[in-house]
């Protein structure tokens, strides 16, 4: 083996292609025929030997995994995070205004009874507005409660081994949250 194969054979090893290794070869000087000889032999015992990726078994039982921290998988999480606590905090404060229409009483101004579900002005501006200030009171405790859901649902994506099963789970609850929601709009309706 020449000292231009064992060159191109320890820089595919540390990662590089063979067009870099070519063209760094070919820019410190090496005559452009042995260069092209070299890597056409490269290429030739790369196909004859092709790479086998293994990937690491999981150990049955094993639930927890330590994720690998590089940038790629940070900004990923950030990125999940921030876009659970948004989509989490609009629905809790929708379910938050639904609430607070479906609660809504009103004093019977002749019998003094509270009537729930009905609106004093026919096109129920009253009731949506005490929906819009019960949103505005607790949307800061919406955001939270957001935020920490969208932190537990990002740890567990995290750490948990089985990915699937996690985004399953975490879509079932949120489905169930809609149900809930649905359920007690149409009861007002």
């Amino acid at each position: 083996m020449d000292k231009i194969d064992i060159f191109i054979q320890e820089s595919l090893k540390r990662g590089f292609s063979l067009k870099e290794v070519e063209s760094k070869l070919l820019e410190v000087g090496w005559p452009p025929e042995n260069v092209h000889n070299a890597i056409t032999r490269a290429n030739n015992q790369d196909q004859e030997n092709p790479k086998v990726v293994f990937r690491k078994k999981q150990e049955p039982g094993k639930i927890f995994a330590k994720p690998q921290f590089t940038e790629k998988t940070i900004l990923q999480t950030l990125l999940i995070f921030l876009g659970a606590s948004i989509i989490l905090s609009l629905t809790f404060a929708i379910f938050t205004y639904e609430w607070e229409i479906v609660n809504y009483t009103i004093t019977d101004p002749v019998t003094g009874e509270q009537l729930r579900g009905y609106c004093e002005d026919p096109s129920c501006s009253e009731v949506k507005e005490a929906a819009a200030e019960a949103v505005k009171d607790n949307l800061t405790l919406d955001i939270l409660m957001a935020m920490l859901a969208a932190l537990i649902a990002t740890m567990a994506y995290l750490f948990i081994v089985n990915k699937k099963a996690v985004i399953w789970t975490l879509n079932s609850i949120f489905f169930l949250l809609v149900i809930v929601m649905a359920v007690v709009w149409f009861a007002f309706i």
